[in-house]
């Protein structure tokens, strides 16, 4: 491609096209950007976002703009329905203006502007060009009565995690369960299927997927803990004391279901009823423990984690069956279904602060002894570096069993503190203990440990750490 046909743009968000590769850029001019675009069809945007804010009371510069190469989309339409002709209209008129140069290099779009195209879902009428059209529109036949891949009835502590493909995220908490023996299942894996870019459609399709798991998963023992996990985080701990910590948080606390704690609350406007609601919970609490719920993490017992989820869950409240909101929301196009798409972080808060402490069954790890999302932390004054590189709260005093870097931290919490420092550390100990310095063991423990699960939970046994991490490790 020409440079002058290469489209240099400000941050206008997913409009100016899909994304292919981020590049931290030396500085504000990011040539390094403009030269791999034109170097790597079928890039023809390139998306530069300022430089970052420097961290309160930090002595390190701001973190270096950042550049998004992307793949404009060139062809809009809706398979099915009339009706959405109208949005998949709206929605090239979006993506001709986020190129359009509107917004120069550097410079932030509107959020509102921004936005729109996520509000719209218009990813689901776009397409680069040389790409089909996502062919969505109809509901899945019922699923063939096909048993589901389910834990041994034994087991005690069950790791979940819901991704639909590979990613570097998703290789990196792999590895850190791997290199502890931790077991785990991912469930939603359909990696050759269309991934949307909007990410609140998986955080309902979650509730969906654990739900329906359950239910189909009638023999996992009354008394396993299962502890849920986002894939943007790092275990820290081994097999037992991660054991150790998940009985007695339940036994301590007493509740049903235990669920991360952040320091800020998403939605921010719930802030003042979570710090009341925390503190008629009970015993004494440092003014810096967080106190917002967080849905990234939460450990409970089977039935009353499906109960949890069934609450959550808008159109089960309606009377539907689980199966069939399944089959309908994974192919339609989320317009049809916009009721079911909706952030199942806001609907559980609601919930959990709805009844007086105690009463929901529902409480949250306030001293992080399990769960630690660092979205809101300032990780120089908040955490402490240890000497192996594990992270520890020094306002809670723990050290953290999960480490998520949820929110910006991914890209603000930069030295000691990133995830690949931390990723460093954890193969540093596994290579220390194992001297399997070219990791070869963790193949053998993903095909015997870890269970990929489609939609219809049958176990995807071809999988390695070279499909996991194909997009890249952290």
């Amino acid at each position: 491609m020409s440079a002058a046909r290469l489209a240099v743009v400000g941050a206008v968000g997913e409009a100016a096209g899909r994304p292919l590769r981020l590049i931290r850029c030396a500085n504000a001019s990011c040539a390094e950007a403009r030269a791999a675009c034109l170097a790597s069809p079928p890039c023809d945007t390139v998306e530069v976002r300022p430089a970052g804010r420097r961290a309160r009371g930090a002595a390190a510069p701001p973190p270096p703009p950042t550049a998004t190469l992307r793949a404009s989309f060139a062809s809009f339409g809706s398979r099915v329905d009339p009706l959405l002709r109208e949005e998949a209209l709206l929605c090239r008129s979006l993506a001709a203006w986020a190129r359009s140069g509107a917004v120069p290099p550097g410079a932030y779009a509107a959020r509102h502007r921004r936005l729109l195209w996520r509000d719209h879902f218009c990813d689901e009428y776009a397409a680069p060009r040389g790409e089909a059209l996502p062919d969505l529109g109809a509901a899945l036949p019922p699923a063939p009565p096909a048993p589901a891949h389910c834990p041994p009835r034994e087991a005690e502590l069950l790791v979940f995690t819901y991704h639909n493909r590979p990613s570097a995220w998703l290789c990196a908490f792999l590895r850190s369960l791997a290199f502890r023996g931790v077991p785990a299942l991912v469930l939603g894996w359909q990696p050759h299927a269309f991934a949307r870019a909007n990410n609140v459609f998986y955080f309902t399709d979650r509730v969906y997927t654990y739900l329906r798991y359950l239910r189909a998963c009638g023999s996992i023992g009354a008394e396993a803990k299962l502890i849920f996990c986002d894939a943007d985080e790092m275990l820290q701990l081994g097999a037992a004391p991660l054991r150790r910590r998940a009985e007695e948080l339940l036994a301590r606390t007493g509740a049903q279901v235990v669920l991360s704690a952040e320091a800020r609350c998403m939605p921010e406007k719930l802030g003042k009823l979570a710090w009341a609601h925390s503190v008629a919970s009970g015993g004494a609490m440092h003014k810096k423990w967080p106190r917002c719920l967080n849905t990234g993490n939460w450990i409970g017992r089977a039935k009353p984690v499906a109960a949890m989820l069934h609450r959550i869950c808008r159109p089960c409240q309606a009377g539907l069956d689980i199966d069939a909101v399944s089959r309908r929301y994974s192919r339609a196009y989320s317009a049809q279904v916009r009721e079911w798409v909706y952030s199942e972080q806001a609907e559980l808060m609601r919930l959990y602060l709805a009844k007086p402490p105690n009463e929901s069954g529902w409480t949250l790890d306030f001293q992080q002894r399990l769960f630690h999302p660092n979205f809101w932390f300032n990780p120089q004054a908040d955490t402490r570096v240890l000497p192996d590189g594990r992270i520890k709260n020094v306002h809670t005093g723990s050290l953290p069993a999960f480490i998520h870097y949820n929110g910006n931290s991914k890209a603000m919490w930069t030295g000691p503190h990133a995830p690949a420092a931390l990723s460093a550390a954890l193969r540093r100990a596994y290579e220390k203990r194992t001297g399997d310095t070219g990791l070869h063991k963790l193949d053998a423990f993903l095909r015997d440990h870890v269970a990929f699960l489609g939609p219809t939970f049958q176990r995807d046994t071809n999988v390695t750490f070279a499909d996991v991490c194909r997009g890249g490790a952290i």
